[in-house]
């Protein structure tokens, strides 16, 4: 009876050594487009295992693939650890009880941003979620004291007037606490969109950050009636028109490889029909340009004639291979978007640090 005890007591070590392998193996093999040098994929990991950013059937992540604000809305609920909700009456006009997230934008409401107009306050759900929604996020969550925060280092900022008049203070309180930073052509890049990558990392810094911050778990929801604030001028309001810029459409690109990346800088478009800036690499293509190569992230404002682009960072398409790898030798241009044609820049090479 007992070598039949004993027999089975070491069958059953087996058998949990054997599940334990296994499992580690499954996490050891990660994403297929994830490599192991890949800067966030420590925080794509945590994120995945804990069921907040999942991965898709066929083991690929999309690292680069762009967040929409309805699915930051469910990041945000997951991470933070709220209850889900479910209003009586939907809080934004775009947003029906019978969609898949309305109860993760009820929830999370006190955390995002949305659109005051003339006919409501309004989501946009489908919208691609900006970093300047992720300093408002980010902010309320830690419970920084966004009014109070010091607004001159957004002076210091080329891009200033590219961050929503009613977002300036969270931006300017995610700079201060080193939540988030701008590069080092002193651009914030308010309105440029987070990647499921970027979202992995200052969200998984979040859950992180939460032992020294609270208490619990949970953060206490702000009342509604105070939180669901416009964010933007209604947009249906008169806008004085843009000037219309004398000048080529066609960019003139400079750059070098320096710290670690490459900084570029181009003459400014002109602003009728202006659509926006893309930065596109290629490996092979010695005349690279948009939408043929890819790109490595888009600019919509006509007046932001810089960009840094760190080794490492996520690039859509082309032959690039999904993002820029170090000590690599890249063409590089810039074409500028317009209503009607698109315009490509001179061709730099340029070898990522």
């Amino acid at each position: 009876m007992k070598t039949k005890m004993s027999l089975i007591a070491l069958l059953s070590a087996i058998m949990v050594l054997a599940g334990a392998f296994y499992t580690q193996a499954v996490v050891r093999q990660g994403f297929t487009d994830v490599e192991d040098d890949f800067w966030a994929k420590s925080y794509i990991e945590m994120m995945n295992e804990k069921g907040i950013i999942k991965g898709y059937d066929d083991n690929t992540f999309k690292p680069y693939a762009e967040v929409t604000r309805e699915e930051f809305a469910k990041m945000m609920v997951l991470s933070v650890g709220l209850e889900l909700q479910s209003a009586e009456n939907p809080t934004f006009e775009d947003v029906e009880k019978g969609d898949w997230a309305y109860k993760y934008i009820e929830t999370a409401k006190s955390y995002l941003t949305g659109y005051q107009t003339a006919q409501g306050l309004y989501f946009r759900p489908t919208f691609d979620a900006q970093r300047e929604d992720m300093a408002v996020a980010i902010v309320k969550a830690l419970g920084i004291d966004a009014d109070n925060t010091d607004l001159t280092v957004l002076s210091k900022l080329n891009d200033e007037n590219t961050i929503s008049k009613n977002l300036r203070k969270y931006v300017a309180a995610a700079i201060n606490e080193g939540i988030m930073v701008g590069d080092t052509n002193l651009n914030f890049g308010a309105k440029e969109t987070l990647t499921r990558a970027e979202s992995a990392v200052l969200l998984g810094r979040l859950i992180n950050g939460e032992k020294v911050v609270f208490d619990e778990t949970k953060v206490v929801v702000e009342d509604t009636s105070t939180t669901a604030q416009p964010t933007t001028e209604p947009v249906t309001q008169p806008v004085t028109q843009e000037p219309v810029y004398t000048g080529s459409r066609t960019p003139v690109l400079s750059g070098r490889a320096t710290g670690n990346g490459a900084q570029l800088s181009w003459s400014k478009g002109v602003a009728d029909n202006f659509n926006y800036y893309k930065v596109v690499f290629s490996l092979y293509d010695s005349t690279p340009s948009y939408p043929e190569n890819g790109y490595q992230r888009y600019i919509s404002d006509v007046n932001n004639i810089s960009a840094y682009i760190e080794s490492g960072s996520g690039y859509s398409g082309g032959d690039v291979g999904g993002y820029l790898k170090s000590g690599k030798t890249y063409y590089v241009t810039i074409t500028a978007v317009y209503n009607d044609g698109k315009f490509t820049s001179n061709v730099l090479r340029i070898t990522m640090p």
